[in-house]
């Protein structure tokens, strides 16, 4: 059996940081994707198609196994599985490569069980996933990275964001990337520490980032719209 899915990195447009507290946040998944191969032994030399698997790619998909559920394990377990991973979604960047990981093994592993696995079940196994690389994820990571289009998100407590669909007029947009010397879960934790210590500032700057996260469903001349709009979070977060 050979189990083979991918998932994409994403964009955060509006409700950086502001998201994670509670607020509203906007974004899509970007055409970076990253690809997961599951395979038991002999698939992957009977088929060349299918990419050689790796010890440290099989190492990493077996430590995300215990985070998404027992019919996982189960299907992990009852042979011994290699896996091969391949990504165009850059590390460190802020683009939600280990959402893209986590929601491409999910999908993987959701070819493999028996009874057909939903969208939401899919999503709820990759959000528990990314707990291996942030600790208390958001949900809005694996939204994007499992889902289409311009994505209007509202977290909800102790439950997966709701989701909307905004109808956009086309638009061309550019994303530049520059490394980082901190990961996203410090940067979290910078964030949170900032609200302990100065939380009527901090929090209202949050706030008004989730404000500029809201559009309307329909939104027409989106690329002006949107740009003119960046300016604001832009300065806020700084």
């Amino acid at each position: 059996m050979v189990l083979s899915a991918q998932a994409h990195g994403k964009l955060l447009l509006f409700g950086e940081h502001a998201v994670v507290h509670g607020f509203p946040a906007l974004g899509l998944p970007l055409p970076l994707r990253t690809r997961v191969w599951l395979s038991q032994p002999g698939n992957s030399i009977s088929d060349p198609n299918i990419p050689q698997s790796r010890a440290e790619h099989t190492q990493c998909v077996r430590t995300l196994v215990p985070y998404m559920g027992d019919a996982a394990q189960t299907l992990w377990q009852q042979a011994p599985w290699a896996a091969h991973i391949q990504s165009d979604v850059p590390m460190g960047r802020g683009l939600g490569s280990s959402a893209a990981l986590t929601g491409a093994v999910a999908r993987a592993f959701a070819q493999g069980m028996p009874q057909r696995v939903s969208q939401r079940s899919i999503w709820q196994m990759a959000h528990a996933a990314e707990r291996k690389f942030h600790g208390q994820p958001s949900g809005v990571d694996t939204a994007l990275a499992l889902g289409s289009g311009l994505l209007a998100v509202t977290p909800v407590a102790n439950s997966l964001p709701d989701l909307r669909v905004c109808t956009v007029s086309p638009f061309a947009l550019v994303v530049g990337t520059l490394p980082r010397s901190t990961n996203t879960q410090v940067l979290v934790n910078q964030v949170q520490e900032r609200v302990r210590s100065q939380g009527r500032e901090t929090l209202g700057i949050l706030k008004r980032l989730g404000q500029l996260a809201c559009l309307p469903s329909v939104l027409r001349d989106a690329g002006a719209a949107l740009g003119e709009r960046a300016n604001e979070p832009h300065s806020l977060l700084q």
